[in-house]
């Protein structure tokens, strides 16, 4: 799969539009994010091997235009990577279906990020998805160092710098002041914050691209589509915007979602 084209940056100059909308909107507090306007909110949905098995198209009905999917580990006690379990048959599954995907990998301290980074491209290649990469970061006390050599090396073969998911509370362990600002000002975030639509941001960052706002106890798995694994699902709002950078929609994306997912054989309601 071709590389996609260079995503927002954290930092990268707004138009006065935008910077008109800015001025108008109604503040976040201090620290936190912007809520994504509901006209410019498009539904992702991120997965595991842990959501078991994945319907893409009842995904799709359900109002989620695209998920993020883990593609590689590096495990906790053991200097070892490995392959997520369900990559293959989701990423399969959602190319099938021209579904928008992007892959993730969950980084630890127990090999070096540059080490981590070259399995994650070895085993995404050739079905990386639509949508652009990521590095999660959610340890406590793993190096700047090391996220930093992960972004780096992946960026060498990707052509961009990838997306860090991370919560305000998570970036707050990392340590490297030097490299923590470096990723900053060159990686769009992924917020983890549940139940608000005002995210707190990570240390560095004034914007983001992605925000996880609803995971544990939320009980929806299967009205996304997921079977046979964790009851619930994480959910997540993008911008529009940002979205179809790597996934162009149509003018009638919304009235489509019922005729498309019937035609992969989806049989339930149509959208209210």
């Amino acid at each position: 799969m071709n590389a996609p084209p260079g995503p927002m940056r954290a930092g990268q100059p707004r138009t006065n539009r935008t910077l008109l909308g800015l001025l108008t909107a109604p503040r976040a507090p201090l620290g936190y994010g912007q809520p994504i306007p509901p006209e410019d909110r498009i539904l992702v949905t991120d997965i595991s091997k842990w959501n078991g098995n994945n319907d893409f198209a009842q995904m799709l009905e359900a109002g989620a235009m695209g998920t993020m999917m883990r593609a590689s580990l590096c495990w906790l006690n053991n200097p070892q990577c490995a392959t997520d379990d369900k990559f293959a048959q989701n990423s399969q599954a959602a190319s099938a279906l021209q579904y928008p995907f992007g892959c993730y990998h969950f980084l630890s301290d127990t090999l070096p990020g540059a080490t981590q980074a070259t399995y994650f491209l070895n085993v995404t290649n050739g079905t990386r998805g639509q949508l652009p990469a990521c590095v999660d970061v959610e340890l406590q006390y793993v190096s700047a160092a090391k996220v930093r050599a992960f972004v780096e090396t992946a960026a060498e073969t990707l052509g961009y710098y990838l997306s860090i998911y991370t919560s305000g509370y998570f970036w707050g362990k990392v340590s490297g002041t030097t490299d923590k600002t470096w990723l900053s000002a060159h990686c769009p975030l992924w917020v983890a914050h549940w139940n608000t639509l005002n995210p707190l941001l990570p240390t560095g960052w004034n914007e983001y691209a992605m925000h996880q706002w609803s995971a544990d106890g939320n009980g929806r798995a299967a009205e996304f589509g997921s079977t046979g694994g964790d009851p619930d699902i994480d959910l997540n709002y993008c911008r529009r915007s940002w979205f179809e950078q790597f996934a162009p929609l149509p003018a009638d994306w919304r009235q489509s979602i019922t005729a498309w997912a019937r035609t992969m054989g989806y049989q339930g309601p149509d959208p209210v």
